[in-house]
């Protein structure tokens, strides 16, 4: 059985937007009503509880069009979402709704360029703090590399230093004999020891001969023997004499370092 609207009384068809009463089941079609934008989404979203004229009671809002009164929100939405190809809507309502949609457009523009401005300051701030960071790094790659050619400059003069030390130790050396055989006292003078040897090989010896004299560490593998006598000569021709004159007291053992 065909729908027929209350309004102009002809029949609704399946493919025409219609509203019915809740309360008495009347139909309409929505466009005999002739809504405004924002009444007409209204209708479409509250059909569940829209009533007629007849059915409203005395404290509703009306609104009267024509011959047929429906019911009126206190607050009508600003935008619809309605197709404006609908041959029920008129020129007006569709132009209504194109307005609509290009302000919710320029909404959703707006909303997406504050949106992209927000990431380019996100990419200029990260822009930012990577130059920062590659900055620091910059720096301290020269701090590298300048400790790598500080510390090639400290290896060469400890090379050198060490090579002159060594010069120096064998120079050194070179007046420098080793005396073997020699009695060990408790709390005996060294010099008067090294005297008493000299004397003993006809050696004459001056005190300004000697530079330094003492007496060399234990042999751990012969605790019991005597600690030889370091004596460091201030002139090497006095060491040879020393070592030429020894060969007389032969219990004397004499090493040239």
């Amino acid at each position: 059985m065909s729908e027929v609207c209350q309004k102009c009384t002809f029949n609704i068809t399946s493919t025409q937007q219609k509203i019915k009463c809740v309360r008495c089941s009347k139909r309409y079609h929505i466009n005999c009503m002739n809504p405004t934008i924002g009444e007409l989404q209204y209708l479409k979203d509250n059909k569940d509880k829209w009533q007629c004229l007849t059915c409203i009671e005395s404290n509703t809002k009306l609104r009267n069009t024509g011959s047929s009164s429906y019911y009126v929100p206190d607050e009508i939405p600003a935008s619809v979402d309605v197709d404006p190809n609908d041959g029920q809507l008129n020129t007006s309502t569709a132009l209504a709704h194109i307005i609509g949609q290009l302000k919710t457009v320029l909404e959703v523009q707006s909303e997406t360029t504050t949106s992209i401005n927000l990431c380019h300051e996100k990419i200029d701030e990260l822009n930012n703090n990577f130059k920062k960071l590659s900055d620091a790094v910059t720096t301290c790659e020269k701090n590298i590399e300048a400790l790598e050619t500080k510390n090639v400059i400290l290896q060469r003069e400890n090379s050198e230093i060490k090579e002159k030390l060594n010069e120096l130790e064998q120079y050194t050396r070179k007046n420098t004999l080793e005396v073997y055989g020699v009695p060990e006292s408790p709390g005996e003078n060294i010099a008067v020891v090294v005297q008493a040897v000299a004397n003993s090989i006809g050696f004459k010896l001056e005190r300004w001969m000697i530079d330094t004299t003492h007496r060399l560490r234990k042999n751990a593998n012969r605790p019991d023997q005597a600690r030889g006598i370091i004596i460091k000569f201030v002139r090497r021709l006095d060491k040879e004499e020393f070592m030429r004159l020894k060969r007389v007291k032969r219990e004397l053992k004499m090493l040239d370092e």
